[in-house]
């Protein structure tokens, strides 16, 4: 017996639009934890003790944390799984490669999705290394009463990007967040069908603010260490 002409398209969240529609939640959910996580650092320039008992607190929540760990790492691998999928599908479409290739209708930002989505990648991974499980770059130490010891995430994260080469390192990471974020959020719209009529013109900026204010703000506590504005 002949399948039917809806069960061979396979389930919706595997359609084209499915898996477009999977990357648009998936990549709103990363936007709001990196926000998060830009408004946490910032309290860098609150001082030792400010900054130690928000990285405390996040170490209080236990297993909420690692839920939302274990979250974002489940988000971030559909992310790339529905991204290698359309761009699989994309290279399917058009087997033979243009004679000439032109970008008259996109932008930087879209021409560079493919390399700044690795580019986030190895960043998420050297970061985890750095500040989640600290294995790389200075230890991180701890002081107070022996009943209460504090982790001094501070000391840390001052000292480490004291360092040039860590500071670029990071830089080179934003600009790739900046250049992603730019089209993802502006698609992200799209997708969600809301850029349309009057919204369209507006909600296309959105992207591009989004994506270098983010990573502005990501770059701020880290030059100020560099520069000795902020010290230990």
């Amino acid at each position: 017996m002949a399948a039917s002409k809806s069960s061979s398209r396979g389930p919706l969240w595997s359609s084209t639009i499915g898996l477009k529609v999977l990357m648009a939640l998936t990549g709103l959910a990363m936007v709001g934890f990196l926000l998060g996580h830009m408004a946490g650092h910032l309290q860098v320039f609150a001082g030792r003790d400010a900054y130690n008992a928000y990285a405390k607190f996040l170490q209080g929540l236990g297993g909420l944390l690692w839920g939302a760990r274990f979250g974002l790492l489940g988000a971030i691998g559909l992310h790339v799984f529905a991204a290698l999928k359309l761009n699989s599908r994309n290279s399917d479409a058009r087997p033979q490669a243009y004679a000439v290739k032109t970008n008259k209708a996109t932008t930087p930002y879209a021409i560079s999705m493919l390399y700044s989505g690795y580019t986030i990648l190895a960043f998420v991974g050297y970061h985890i290394a750095h500040f989640t499980i600290g294995a790389v770059h200075t230890p991180i130490e701890t002081y107070g009463p022996s009943d209460d010891l504090i982790h001094d995430v501070f000391t840390k994260y001052v000292v480490d990007f004291q360092n040039p080469v860590i500071f670029l390192l990071y830089a080179a990471a934003m600009v790739g967040i900046a250049m992603h974020l730019s089209h993802a959020v502006s698609s992200m719209f799209r997708t969600l069908g809301v850029m349309r009529g009057k919204y369209r013109e507006p909600l296309s900026k959105v992207g591009p603010v989004v994506g270098y204010v983010t990573a502005i703000g990501f770059l701020i506590p880290p030059a100020a260490c560099l520069l000795g504005i902020v010290t230990v």
